[in-house]
């Protein structure tokens, strides 16, 4: 398979600690720095795609702290332009991507050279994998009662598996860290892996959490 065109080789980047976008995934976004604000509108002037990643640490240790390797670009699928200049839009995963190079720039915000080729299997159509959903929405059950949290489990076991997939990486109150290693599972049923082992260290008390975002 080829890298559409659709994806940019030279990709703005949204760095955020604690968020990861996933393949299948929505990732809702306030946007209100100047620099970010930027970010926004020079991609709706053109096919609306940047990629989220995580610093390695956080932001407060350096003016550019170091990236992770590995991010996930999206498409601006919904927008609302508020009238302070701040932004409300909802991002929709397409694509992981590895960062071959941070480039020298004059905007804002930073870009990256941006390979997409370890992950163009994240285009073709999801499987389903009942196995695997049989296996996870058990302890994903376990884990949100755990937390009280309020959370229609019907509407989510219906849903397919790689967005249940990213919900999870999304909105559950795991570390950064954690976040990044589900996204750099190759294929679903690794992320699934992961997930299912992350669940059963915070049942355990062996790490700790908070409640869904």
């Amino acid at each position: 398979m080829r890298v559409p065109a659709e994806l940019p080789r030279v990709l703005p980047v949204f760095p955020l600690r604690g968020t990861v976008l996933m393949p299948h995934g929505r990732l809702p976004l306030h946007v209100f720095e100047p620099r970010y604000r930027a970010l926004v509108r020079d991609v709706l002037a053109g096919a609306g795609v940047f990629g989220m990643i995580q610093h390695r640490a956080a932001p407060e240790a350096e003016p550019a702290p170091p990236l992770y390797l590995t991010g996930c670009a999206g498409r601006i699928a919904a927008h609302r332009p508020l009238p302070d200049g701040r932004h409300l839009l909802v991002l929709a995963g397409l694509c992981r991507f590895d960062v071959v190079e941070e480039l020298p720039v004059e905007t804002p915000y930073r870009q990256v050279e941006a390979s997409y080729e370890r992950w163009l299997h994240d285009l073709e159509p999801p499987a389903e994998l009942p196995e695997v959903r049989a296996r996870i929405l058990p302890r994903l059950a376990r884990y949100l009662e755990s937390l009280e949290a309020q959370v229609e489990l019907g509407a989510l076991a219906a849903a397919p598996l790689p967005v249940i997939l990213a919900l999870c990486a999304t909105t559950l109150p795991f570390a950064p860290e954690e976040k990044q290693a589900v996204l750099e599972a190759r294929t679903p049923e690794a992320q699934a892996a992961v997930l299912e082992g992350l669940l059963e260290i915070h049942l355990a008390g062996g790490a700790e959490g908070g409640r869904p975002n």
